[in-house]
């Protein structure tokens, strides 16, 4: 078994008026109301008492999903794909102003959110738990190959 002990992110360089430009459709049809149960919202907290790893989801927020999606409070920006409906998924990997690091994923087929379309929202304030369980093999792999990363692997003996 492996376990990763400590890592740090690059950040990346980004306009954040590109950014404004190209998320404005998934994160306005996030807080579409119509379409709101479809969302995953999930907060991954930490360890429970008896040592299995628990997260909450959109019922119990842990902080305000419209704090966490103002671009305007994003700090730090480690991974970004640009979106577009039947296309490439939007991807954005960022550091919150309040210290949370959260992974936001959202696809669509042409007709948009309305008829098939996915947006999840993954955060947490400890990186290794965000890179542990907030993020998939398909970010993993983008932070490492594009972004290059620095990090501490400690291995079962």
């Amino acid at each position: 078994m492996m376990e990763i002990i400590n890592f740090k992110f690059k950040k990346k360089k980004i306009n954040i008026q590109k950014i404004k430009a190209n998320f404005w459709y998934p994160i306005e049809s996030y807080f579409d109301e119509y379409y709101k149960e479809q969302w995953k919202f999930n907060c991954y907290d930490g360890y429970n008492d008896s040592g299995s790893f628990y997260k909450t989801n959109i019922k119990k927020k842990i902080i305000d999903d419209k704090e966490l999606l103002n671009i305007n409070d994003w700090k730090n920006i480690y991974l970004c794909q640009f979106g577009e409906k039947d296309g490439n998924d939007w991807i954005i990997v960022y550091k919150h102003k309040n210290g949370y690091y959260v992974y936001f994923r959202a696809g669509c087929d042409y007709t948009g959110f309305n008829c098939q379309g996915y947006i999840n929202i993954n955060y947490t304030k400890n990186s290794t738990t965000f890179w542990n369980f907030c993020m998939d093999a398909y970010c993993r792999f983008q932070l490492l190959h594009i972004n290059g990363y620095k990090f501490n692997i400690k291995f079962d003996k």
